[in-house]
């Protein structure tokens, strides 16, 4: 996917970006500002480093599977812990900057070796899955060694849950779920019937504002009217004992 970045001066409330150091922004849409010109990192990217930060990972010797790897993290975390990063996606050719191997979580995902890795992510990824997306999560879930830490980020949007797997026009795709590629919308309004089925308890403790201090935050480049809703920069992050069913 190409983005039309334009350059902007960096506020002064604004530090470097948190991954790379660099203290330039562009536009992501219609969200000013918000992308970082040097490693392309967006609001969820910094968020997710944050999070990292915060519980210390990855310790050197860790195994981490990081599916669709953003090109801002994918050197970082190869660099920590050299073979033991994996990357994977379904179509390993749009990431030149990494070796990435092929992926089908919809058929794959079952068959990944059990309590194998210490660390998983994936961002904006389970939109795409014209599957059972909770299905996925536990197979990945499972995957995770006792003490293991999956951390994600999906676009959740107001009113409710909707998804469609017949074979939408582009069209339609994007009328309902906001990208052509995209196979449901995770709705705000029933998230604890939808996500919270899978992870219980209070979804809202992944709030931004309720993770990092507001000081943080807008060093990160985080924007105020991200920071109290569970939204599609909120960074998931939950323990292996922490999925329903998965030991």
């Amino acid at each position: 996917m190409c983005y039309i970045v334009e350059e902007l001066m960096t506020k002064s409330s604004i530090g470097p970006c948190n991954i790379c150091g660099e203290k330039r922004w562009g536009n992501q849409g219609s969200r000013e500002n918000v992308r970082c010109l040097g490693c392309g990192s967006l609001e969820r990217t910094r968020i997710l480093k944050l999070h990292l930060d915060q519980l210390g990972l990855p310790h050197n010797g860790d195994s981490i599977l990081h599916i669709a790897p953003e090109r801002s993290l994918a050197k970082l975390l190869h660099d920590k812990v050299g073979a033991g990063y994996e990357a994977a996606d379904l179509h390993p050719e749009l990431f030149p900057f990494c070796e990435v191997r092929a992926l089908n979580l919809c058929c794959d995902a079952e068959s990944l070796p059990h309590s194998h890795y210490d660390l998983i992510l994936h961002s904006h990824v389970l939109e795409h899955l014209p599957c059972n997306y909770t299905a996925v999560l536990f197979f990945l879930h499972r995957a995770l060694r006792p003490g293991g830490h999956h951390i994600f980020s999906l676009p959740i949007l107001s009113g409710f849950y909707e998804e469609d797997l017949g074979n939408l026009s582009e069209r339609e795709a994007i009328a309902r779920f906001g990208q052509s590629d995209h196979v449901r919308r995770i709705g705000r309004s029933n998230l604890e019937a939808t996500l919270g089925m899978i992870f219980p308890g209070d979804l809202e403790r992944h709030r931004i504002d309720r993770c990092f201090d507001a000081e943080t935050l807008r060093r990160a480049n985080v924007p105020s009217d991200q920071w109290t809703t569970l939204n599609s920069s909120t960074v998931f992050v939950f323990g292996k004992s922490e999925l329903r069913l998965c030991n």
